[in-house]
């Protein structure tokens, strides 16, 4: 039984230690706050109402995320009764936008800079005006409570002048929620990455050069994550239009650390181990994601574009429409073991592929996400532990484009967990297919001069 079970309302002091909600018997959850760090402190204030907890269903095994709370909200841009602009016609400054330059004073300092020749870590106030074309800082409205010492006392003074959400600041009223079942304080780390200065600058108005930047800077801070004991893994996503869950233009992709390895990624992690066994000690996404799209290979039917790195197809059993996955040629269970020239070629794809949809489907919101291998190990599966070396045998990582559109769920999907999707993936490739034809015909350049 956790903190606060007995279902009654209670108040704290400032400082008093928060800990995990409920001594969880689940096989994937974190240690409980109070035992992590040198000296972290999470604290409840009385007029705190801000909390972040997981669940986890005793019926299902499924995980939710519950938030609440907080007087500052995030800002948002994207229109929720109308048509949004298409990214073409956003200015290209918007003096209102907290990621544009001159506003970095409303974002904490940055954890990592590019310049577009040389990494630095931080840039000078001046030259942070001026110089950067990518930067690095924590989300000032995270999904996760933060461990604020990872950042140190710079971040907490930045965090002064700044309306932001207390969890940003470690604070919290997980105390103030009553659990009876399977519940843990969802810590972790969430970052942003502004991809350029440009508010307007999509992938497909982006040159490749700039989208490698953002990989290189993804790989660098997933390493700087995974060195942390409360990160279990680590999601890579990014949210464009008014339809993915994004609520601002400027370009930019996040990073978040949870204190647990989600059930999906689990599921697929159980079934890698499991199709490693049967398909002859062969790994899954090698066998169906890769080597079917082979150039002697006679049906590449899903296959949408192939480089000398990577392959883009829609999966056999898509759970949306015009769904793409990206996997390696080279079989790596880790994102961040990315190499420099797969993340060049990576990077032309990704332009290529984003123009292809910019003009096909007339710049729809999309969701993309990079699901990598666990980074904690051993990790605990059907009652015994998962070794990292047996991961990276069975274990792919995969890139997944998913363009979002009206209506995406019904109540059949609802009712029965099963998504119906209309048209089959193969229809669906070849669509693809023409629009980056089209695009490569046309020189995949990017779609405007920014």
């Amino acid at each position: 039984m956790g903190c606060g079970a007995s279902g009654t309302r209670h108040s704290y002091k400032k400082d008093e230690t928060c800990g995990v909600l409920g001594d969880l018997p689940g096989e994937q959850w974190a240690t409980p706050i109070e035992h992590i760090g040198q000296g972290e402190r999470f604290s409840v204030i009385n007029d705190i109402d801000e909390f972040r907890v997981l669940r986890k269903s005793d019926l299902s095994g499924h995980v939710t995320l519950y938030v609440a709370g907080g007087k500052n909200k995030k800002p948002v841009q994207y229109a929720t009764d109308q048509k949004n602009k298409r990214a073409g016609e956003e200015p290209k400054y918007s003096a209102h936008c907290p990621f544009c330059p001159g506003n970095e004073h409303k974002t904490p300092q940055s954890v990592l800079v590019y310049d577009g020749k040389t990494v630095r870590t931080p840039l000078s106030e001046q030259e942070a005006l001026t110089s950067w074309v990518l930067r690095v800082f924590p989300n000032i409205f995270p999904m996760m409570i933060c461990p604020v010492s990872f950042y140190g006392d710079g971040y907490r003074r930045s965090l002064e002048n700044i309306p932001h959400s207390v969890v940003s600041e470690g604070l919290h009223a997980n105390l103030k929620v009553s659990s009876a079942g399977k519940q843990v304080d969802a810590l972790g780390v969430s970052e942003i990455v502004v991809e350029s200065p440009v508010h307007n600058a999509l992938f497909a108005l982006q040159r490749p050069d700039r989208i490698e930047l953002l990989l290189r800077a993804l790989v660098s801070r997933g390493q700087a994550l995974s060195e942390q004991s409360w990160a279990k893994q680590i999601l890579y996503f990014k949210q464009y239009g008014g339809l993915s869950g994004g609520s601002l233009v400027h370009p930019h992709t996040q990073i978040l650390s949870l204190p647990i390895v989600p059930p999906p990624l689990l599921g697929r992690l159980e079934y890698s181990l499991y199709a490693y066994e049967k398909k002859g000690k062969r790994c899954a996404t090698c066998v169906n994601c890769v080597e079917p799209f082979a150039d002697n290979q006679s049906d590449r039917s899903r296959l949408v574009h192939s480089t000398e790195y990577f392959v883009a197809s829609v999966p056999y059993s898509s759970g949306s429409q015009y769904c793409m996955q990206i996997a390696p040629k080279r079989h790596c269970a880790n994102f961040c073991d990315s190499t420099a020239a797969e993340l060049a070629d990576l990077s032309k794809l990704m332009a290529l592929l984003s123009q292809a949809l910019y003009v096909g489907f007339d710049d729809p919101s999309y969701n993309m996400f990079i699901r990598s291998a666990p980074v904690q190990f051993p990790v605990r599966l059907r009652g015994r532990d998962i070794t990292a070396a047996e991961t990276a045998k069975c274990f792919h990582w995969i890139m997944e484009i998913r363009p979002r559109f009206p209506a995406d769920v019904g109540g059949f999907e609802i009712a029965s967990g099963i998504r119906a999707v209309s048209g089959l993936p193969e229809d669906h490739a070849d669509v693809l297919r023409g629009f980056v034809q089209d695009r490569i015909k046309a020189g995949a350049v990017p779609i405007e001069e920014l």
